[in-house]
């Protein structure tokens, strides 16, 4: 029985970003999304998206290379639909990522006072 899948199952057309140490080159990433070339922005996107979705941890490398401002560039021009189709599911994982961890933040902010109080 074969297995089928929307997503072909092939190798990946451009190379990993990770470098020796595995830290992940996200100022060339970024350069490559300044160039007017699409042909380097795809693939670019395309790094990107999986890196926030697979690596835990990308949410703090995301908001230090300042990306969200790079992203919003794909989001008002809408002349390549694919580069606006990746940004836009970036910038949104980004969001509701965020949000979670906004929500830990603002959870615990709220009860830590309550615990002073109790202990007292």
């Amino acid at each position: 029985m074969e297995d089928t899948s929307l997503r072909v199952s092939r190798p990946t057309s451009y190379s990993s970003t990770a470098a020796v140490d595995g830290t992940i080159d996200f100022q060339r990433l970024i350069a490559q999304l300044e160039q007017a070339d699409t042909n380097l922005c795809i693939p670019a996107l395309k790094q990107i998206l999986d890196i926030v979705l697979n690596e835990p941890g990308s949410q703090e490398l995301v908001l230090q290379h300042k990306l969200i401002q790079v992203l919003n560039k794909f989001i008002q021009n809408m002349e390549s639909n694919e580069s606006y189709a990746l940004s836009s599911t970036i910038l949104h994982l980004i969001g509701v990522r965020g949000s979670d961890q906004d929500k830990t933040i603002l959870a615990y902010a709220a009860t830590e006072p309550l615990i002073v109080m109790i202990h007292v």
